[in-house]
């Protein structure tokens, strides 16, 4: 069970209107970065962070040097990869940025945790990864390179509320195409 959902067997204690929320820690030799964003059924839920907290400290004596909230903190999440099992997906790389902080996080290695429940769309697939390389904190004209946990919660409810297109072909559009190659083999008989 994720820490971070209050429920019971038979009830669901948090938003229903929550599509889901991201957590991460980044650590160098000197600093330590933790995020917490949630995020909304706006839009199609995935990039749309109702709620951004990023805590930047230094690493051995856990000072914090900054502390950045909503509009002071971008999100920027790249490279979707779908997750058509789960009908979600997750961003491959995610980049938090404030005016003086920016920190990069990869996630190539990913264990999944899928909660159903009986409660109707009350369950979530919780994306986690930890990286031993690939992250950076990037900050005063420094770069540090370092590891990273981060994790990527989608809600049922949020899958349910926007599920990711599917290309599909309509009838007209295929007999479009067809009738475009008929004309193009038969200009060449």
């Amino acid at each position: 069970m994720d820490h971070m959902i209050s429920m019971t067997s038979t009830e669901i204690t948090w938003p229903m209107e929550m599509h889901g929320w991201s957590w991460s820690e980044v650590s160098t030799d000197n600093y330590q970065t933790v995020f917490y964003g949630v995020r909304d059924i706006v839009g199609d839920g995935y990039d749309e962070y109702s709620y951004k907290h990023l805590i930047f400290m230094e690493k051995c004596t856990g000072k914090v040097i900054s502390e950045y909230f909503g509009d002071e903190v971008d999100v920027i999440e790249k490279d979707w990869i779908s997750e058509k099992q789960y009908n979600r997906r997750r961003p491959l790389s995610t980049t938090l940025s404030t005016s003086d902080l920016k920190v990069s996080i990869n996630s190539d290695n990913v264990a999944v945790f899928n909660y159903t429940t009986p409660i109707e769309n009350g369950g979530f697939v919780d994306f986690m990864s930890f990286q031993q390389e690939g992250a950076s904190i990037s900050y005063n004209g420094t770069t540090e390179e370092g590891n990273t946990y981060w994790e990527y919660l989608v809600s049922d409810r949020g899958a349910l509320e926007q599920p990711e297109p599917v290309p599909t072909a309509t009838p007209a559009l295929t007999a479009c195409v067809l009738g475009l190659f008929t004309i193009l083999f038969l200009k060449k008989q």
